[in-house]
């Protein structure tokens, strides 16, 4: 990219001057003047880059522009009627501007560093030295445009922006807002929220998608969206699942529309209302063991530029038939790699992520799973948050009892170890009682 609009130039150095904390400070090392159009911009790049970037109030700008103009009012007045507007802009793209430049100063240092290598290697014939300081060069354009970093913190230093950000969160809840499952067993003992990983470990054919359905249905009821990655069914099916748990109707009975005429305009009037929501619920089809997570990411990107859509609550079902990003020889190590991808991807968008996992064959045969019974998936344990198995006995299954069996949490003790839950898997319904859920939902969504 050569070329970058006079908005992303105000966003940008908006960005700057505000401190707005979505701005990565590391790209700020690579920061120039002549990369703005506006002569005003480029003074005030200068004085920040002499000031190591700390932002000044507005009211210290008609100081700083009299010590560089003293002898042109003129040039003052312009210049603090054009950076009046960077310092009050409302940001309204900040992540997206500050991509654009990423890859604006990543163009600019390779374009630059490869003219300066080749005049070097018209005058002195060594083609070792041509390669090196483009090889150089090309690392410090990579690091303009890589994100994920190793980021260091002084402890004592981060206190204070600890204890704002701990602040902010408890006088606004909705920054971190807790996302109840609609299961009454565990919304009483934990809290779910971003950027939590939150496993259901089951063995084959044990209810892991119904499961996951039902936690992206309580999170839309609640107001939030919900991106749902479809890896093991289909989007028919995963949708039908959907619309059972909605409209409380057998999923048969609906795939069939084997429905009367009073429920069909039950239904209708239904989805009339939920269609009005400004929470929504997007399905996106991914290919088992050939879709990777930052693939995932590609699609969200997208979605954030074409629908403005961000997701608040992503359900993924499920870990382990998502592809790794790095090939490995062991299935156990592929898992591991799947793991952190996911868990990148629930830090990079702010989310609580439910998954499940598979359970090994043992697990049908005990009457509760412990962490055993991962199987394969035993190392994904330490980067979950909280994990809890679907348990059930032949007589469960025949009575229409299920039990949620928490393993372990990260963040809250394990107070009820047996959640039993009544089913409605005709209705798609991993527990019958949602009546909380629905109320939440009546208020939220008037």
């Amino acid at each position: 990219m050569s070329k970058i609009t006079w908005q992303v130039e105000l966003e940008f150095l908006a960005a700057i001057v505000q401190g707005s904390s979505q701005l990565d400070t590391y790209i700020l090392e690579y920061v120039e003047p002549g990369y703005f159009a506006v002569e005003s911009y480029k003074w005030l790049v200068k004085q920040l880059a002499e000031r190591s970037w700390k932002p000044f109030p507005i009211g210290f700008l008609s100081q700083l522009l009299l010590e560089s103009f003293p002898n042109d009012s003129d040039k003052r007045d312009l210049y603090y009627i054009q950076l009046e507007q960077v310092f009050n802009k409302s940001l309204e793209f900040v992540e997206e501007a500050e991509s654009k430049f990423r890859t604006f100063i990543s163009f600019n240092l390779i374009k630059v560093a490869s003219k300066n290598a080749f005049d070097n290697f018209e005058r002195s014939g060594r083609i070792d030295y041509l390669l090196d300081e483009i090889s150089e060069r090309a690392k410090d354009a990579k690091n303009v445009i890589t994100k994920d970093r190793v980021k260091i913190v002084d402890y004592a230093e981060n206190y204070e922006d600890r204890m704002a950000q701990r602040r902010e969160i408890r006088d606004n809840p909705d920054i971190s807002p807790i996302i109840k499952t609609g299961i009454p067993g565990l919304d009483s003992q934990f809290q779910i929220r971003a950027p939590q990983l939150v496993d259901f470990l089951a063995p084959f054919k044990r209810y892991k998608s119904i499961i996951l359905n039902t936690m992206g249905f309580s999170s839309l009821m609640q107001g939030y969206n919900v991106l749902h990655l479809v890896y093991e069914n289909t989007i028919g099916m995963t949708a039908g699942r959907y619309d059972s748990l909605f409209s409380t109707l057998s999923y048969d009975r609906l795939s069939d529309l084997a429905i009367t005429s009073e429920e069909k305009d039950k239904i209708d009037n239904l989805f009339l209302w939920v269609n009005s929501w400004s929470s929504r619920l997007k399905l996106l089809k991914c290919i088992p063991k050939r879709t990777t997570i930052l693939e995932v990411e590609e699609e969200i990107e997208k979605l954030k530029f074409r629908e403005n859509f961000t997701p608040d609550v992503i359900i993924l079902d499920y870990l382990n038939i998502v592809k790794s990003s790095i090939k490995e020889k062991e299935e156990r190590l592929q898992q591991q790699i799947i793991l952190w991808d996911i868990k990148n991807m629930a830090e990079k968008y702010n989310v609580p992520i439910f998954t499940a996992s598979q359970a090994n064959m043992g697990a049908n045969k005990v009457a509760r799973m412990d962490n055993t019974h991962r199987g394969k998936s035993i190392d994904i344990s330490q980067g979950l948050d909280l994990s809890i198995a679907i348990d059930q006995t032949p007589e469960e299954r025949e009575d229409g009892f299920v039990v949620l069996s928490p393993l372990f949490s990260r963040w809250s003790k394990i107070e009820i170890e047996e959640v039993v839950c009544e089913t409605d898997l005709n209705r798609m319904s991993i527990c019958k009682s949602f009546r909380e859920i629905w109320d939440i939902a009546n208020r939220v969504h008037k």
